[in-house]
């Protein structure tokens, strides 16, 4: 896997875990097209996975990221690709479940949450606890199978959707 465009531009890492459904890079590609100039935001990524969403997020000039992961061996991977990267000073990666995070995480925080959970365990309430950590001009990005419903948000509504075969992602934004 590579990091498509910026700073970091055709630099590699490898998935370590076959637990991990890496986002395609038409996806990726994809995702941050609609979100368009993400210079100077903060970005959440939850169930961060490979941590390509960070890598693409601070390669095109994200002030901040944040990767929330579970599972051990992932973090590790994801740490040494931010040694790999020398991104150390912008990124980092949080061994723990989405839904503690949220719990213990300030509200407001994050410009743009990304949250593509693995589709044999999406966890409804879980994605549901971020919603008070996205700052009130934010973008929050759910990635889910198009033949599952989205949770019910309470303060977000549909911007836009985007389909990529057995995968859609969902941008949501602050009701007015």
């Amino acid at each position: 896997m590579r990091v498509i465009t910026g700073s970091l531009k055709g630099q590699t890492f490898a998935n370590v875990s076959s637990l991990t459904h890496p986002m395609s890079e038409k996806m990726l590609g994809g995702l941050f097209n609609v979100l368009g100039d993400i210079s100077d935001l903060d970005v959440l990524d939850c169930y961060a996975g490979t941590g390509a969403v960070i890598y693409e997020a601070i390669s095109r000039g994200a002030n901040t990221c944040v990767a929330v992961e579970h599972n051990s061996k992932t973090c590790k991977n994801i740490k040494n690709n931010i040694k790999k990267f020398q991104i150390s000073s912008k990124a980092e990666v949080i061994k723990s479940s989405v839904k503690s995070y949220a719990d213990n995480s300030l509200p407001n925080s994050f410009d743009v949450i990304i949250c593509d959970p693995p589709y044999d365990d999406i966890k409804e309430v879980d994605i549901i606890s971020l919603e008070p950590l996205l700052k009130n001009s934010g973008i929050f990005v759910v990635s889910y199978p198009p033949s599952i419903e989205l949770p019910r948000f309470n303060n977000l509504y549909l911007v836009k959707e985007k389909s990529y075969g057995d995968s859609k992602l969902v941008f949501l934004s602050q009701k007015l």
